[in-house]
């Protein structure tokens, strides 16, 4: 699969091509910077001449696109297949932080936060055929949003309803982001990390489960010229890493490894998520969910009486004393335990 058109941008068209023939309509992007993913999924929804949803994470965020000078879609003005368009916004009355986005005086889409939709169930939204939540991983300088995992369903759920019932297609859902932080309750969700893994470990872009589409690139020809821009040419650190390489700035496979449980004794399992060992040489080690005794029910209850007995594990994770079957469990760890890093 060419992931690259000859200017060596993201080919969208391609990609969506693809998804069509194989029947995919979750396809999920996560690339280094100015690749290409937003603008070419915002061109595909203009010209696929569809309505669809346009969402990021928060309220704030549409509040920005609600200036005219930050309208995501002005930068088609530059583009010599939209030089007779014009792209304005209104605001949708009585929905907070909602807006229309209109195209030569007509609605095409809407654009709405991903918090919002939970007010919206029971809401008819048959006419859109297309979802794009745009940068899905944040900044980390900007708080998380607890729960936005099971929202993007939720919102998939709320604007796909029975249509699929009925014979219809699903609802397409893109979702972009730059390679800011694994730990993310969208790729955590989605069952993703495995993916994330398979991808990083083989140094292919490109991985499909199901109706799933993964799209990694990691040899991007736009990467590699910027990397003799001003901002790049001369750094070596982190941002470069994630700009430039796609790699994830807290990414490290340094307590990743399987050990041999003879001997070792079981403690407690999270249900759902992970069981905890402590092995011979008193360490502490995290497995796939395993029968055990003690068993703590995936609620927030239960959740906060694990962690009251077995409060110093976070302490003991920091200090590289446990061991983590997958990068998957890792992170259901630190969510468990509010570790943040």
């Amino acid at each position: 699969m060419n992931l690259y058109t000859d200017e060596g941008w993201l080919d969208i068209e391609y990609i969506s091509t693809y998804c069509d023939y194989k029947g995919i309509d979750q396809i999920f992007i996560v690339g280094a910077r100015g690749t290409g993913k937003s603008y070419g999924i915002q061109k595909r929804l203009i010209l696929d001449k569809e309505k669809f949803i346009y969402t990021r994470i928060s309220g704030n965020e549409i509040k920005m696109i609600n200036n005219p000078e930050m309208n995501p879609f002005n930068a088609f003005y530059d583009d010599p297949d939209f030089l007779s368009y014009k792209f304005d916004i209104k605001k949708i009355p009585m929905v907070d932080n909602g807006l229309y986005l209109l195209i030569n005086d007509k609605q095409l889409g809407i654009c709405l936060p991903l918090t919002t939709f939970g007010k919206f169930r029971g809401m008819d939204f048959h006419e859109y055929r297309q979802i794009f939540l745009d940068e899905f991983i944040p900044e980390r300088t900007i708080k998380k949003t607890p729960g936005i995992g099971q929202a993007l369903k939720q919102a998939y759920e709320t604007v796909n309803r029975n249509r699929e019932l009925k014979g219809e297609k699903p609802v397409r859902l893109w979702a972009a982001a730059n390679s800011l932080d694994l730990n993310n309750e969208i790729l955590l969700e989605f069952q993703l990390i495995p993916m994330m893994e398979k991808l990083i470990k083989s140094d292919k872009e490109v991985w499909q489960e199901g109706n799933k589409l993964l799209i990694y690139p990691q040899h991007s020809p736009i990467s590699e010229k910027k990397a003799g821009t001003s901002l790049y040419k001369n750094d070596k650190g982190s941002f470069s890493e994630m700009a430039l390489k796609n790699q994830f700035r807290e990414y490290s496979r340094s307590n990743l490894g399987s050990r041999s449980l003879t001997g070792a004794e079981p403690k407690f399992t999270l249900q759902g998520k992970f069981s905890v060992y402590r092995l011979q040489n008193r360490s502490w080690y995290v497995t796939t969910p395993k029968k055990m005794k003690e068993l703590y029910p995936d609620k927030d209850f239960n959740k906060m009486q694990m962690i009251r007995k077995y409060y110093f594990l976070a302490e003991t994770y920091l200090n590289g004393r446990i061991i983590f079957e997958s990068p998957e469990l890792e992170l259901l760890f630190q969510d468990a335990f509010k570790i943040k890093l």
